[in-house]
């Protein structure tokens, strides 16, 4: 068994490159350049922009051409003093030109476009709620990273520390002031140490390879993590943080939003009831070679028209626009209830971490205390073996636990700074 412990490491152990070192920042920027739904939410804002330019353009002129070609390959006949006669093929030519200007829409264009105002701005928010959510997923994963990091290397130095015991439990025996057993007990140990440090190996892999699927890397490339994690919040402090959240969040402002564009096409269906008036002018050339005549002529009015029945279709489209403004106001109502419920959670969880972390680390410290104290009395003969492997264990433990507390307060800071806006 003792011999298979190296084996079991060295299998869990990838081959790697060179590794590729980055901090969080880097793996951040590298993220946001390559996530796919960050991409899509770029492009929807450009498709917004360009509906709202189409909108806009509603409310000026258009203009118009049309023509058309006729061939007469047959003979015509063409009506001359009374006399009917036979023209030969000839060819016919119109030409024609129109402009029309929107007068009176009920509201329906202006509607249109505030619509269009307010999508763009969804868009907008829906691309930084993205950006905000990527960058607190690819935080966590970096964190993930340096939590196994740490434990790894605490899981190495207390293998280091039950081989010392071991050496020290040998030369007892040889020295005959202690029995066998404490060299099988200190053997033991090593095994449980090398076992758990293949497990926080093993570990690590896995949060690295997560990072290197975010980050579109290959997962046989090894990255490391520059930088300590944050000591303090990465969001500067708010006096109401519930308020700062209802103000910034872009998912809630987006929802509020998309109500107002619901309210909006309420107004948007009830323009139907109105009549569309448009002013416009033609003007129109045909060239006939049977006739042998030329005409052109301009024409100037206005073209009114208005429904007036249709089975109440306009209706139901006014009580269904009322439906989707009603239910979106609904949501929002209780995207706020969650919002503040989030902050209240993130709060508790920085105040729990934070005194996770003092008091494990005077565990950590105790524990160190313990061990020192427990070797001391092996070496002076007054002590057994165990004392100092329970000592140990409980040091690692200590260790293992004051690391996640770290990390653990690292992610309730980027939690707070996500629930609460972000970079808004």
């Amino acid at each position: 068994m003792k011999q298979l412990i190296p084996i079991l490491i060295l299998l869990a152990t990838p081959v790697w490159t060179e590794p590729s070192y980055i901090t969080v920042d880097e793996a951040v920027r590298i993220a946001l350049e390559m996530h796919p739904e960050f991409k899509a939410a770029g492009l929807n804002v450009s498709a917004a922009k360009s509906d709202l330019s189409a909108a806009i353009t509603q409310q000026f002129p258009t203009a118009s051409l049309n023509s058309s070609m006729t061939h007469y390959s047959d003979p015509q006949s063409l009506s001359l003093s009374g006399q009917s006669i036979q023209v030969g093929p000839e060819d016919e030519f119109t030409l024609s030109g129109r402009i029309d200007q929107p007068i009176y829409s009920g509201g329906r264009i202006t509607t249109q476009i505030d619509r269009a105002k307010i999508q763009n701005d969804i868009a907008k928010l829906e691309l930084k709620s993205k950006r905000n959510q990527i960058i607190a997923d690819i935080r966590n994963i970096c964190y993930e990273v340096l939590r196994y990091e740490a434990l790894v290397k605490a899981a190495n130095e207390a293998i280091d520390a039950a081989k010392a015991h071991q050496n020290d439990a040998e030369a007892r025996v040889r020295a005959g002031v202690s029995a066998g057993i404490e060299v099988i007990r200190a053997d033991a140990r090593i095994k449980e140490a090398e076992l758990d440090a293949v497990s926080k190996k093993n570990a690590l892999e896995t949060a690295r390879a997560r990072l290197a699927i975010n980050l579109n890397m290959p997962t046989i490339e090894r990255i490391e993590i520059r930088g300590e994690l944050p000591e303090a919040g990465i969001q500067r402090p708010f006096d109401d943080p519930e308020a700062e959240a209802l103000r910034r969040r872009p998912d809630l402002v987006s929802l509020r939003a998309s109500a107002r564009a619901e309210e909006l096409g309420i107004k948007l269906e009830r323009s139907s009831y109105m009549p569309q008036v448009n002013a416009f002018t033609s003007w129109s050339y045909r060239d006939d070679d049977i006739s042998n005549k030329n005409d052109e002529g301009w024409k100037l009015g206005l073209n009114a028209s208005w429904e007036i029945f249709n089975w109440g279709r306009m209706s139901a489209k006014v009580r269904s626009a009322q439906y989707r403004a009603g239910f979106a106001r609904e949501r929002s109502a209780l995207l706020e209830r969650t919002v503040k419920q989030e902050v209240r959670e993130a709060t508790l969880a920085i105040l729990s971490a934070k005194e996770s972390l003092e008091l494990t680390e005077a565990r950590m410290n105790s524990s160190r205390e313990d061990l020192r104290i427990s070797r001391l009395r092996f070496n002076e003969g007054v002590g057994i073996g165990t004392e100092v492997i329970d000592a140990e264990v409980a040091l690692s433990n200590a260790e293992a636990q004051h690391i996640n507390a770290r990390v653990d307060l690292a992610e309730s800071y980027n939690r707070f700074w996500l629930v609460t806006g972000g970079d808004y």
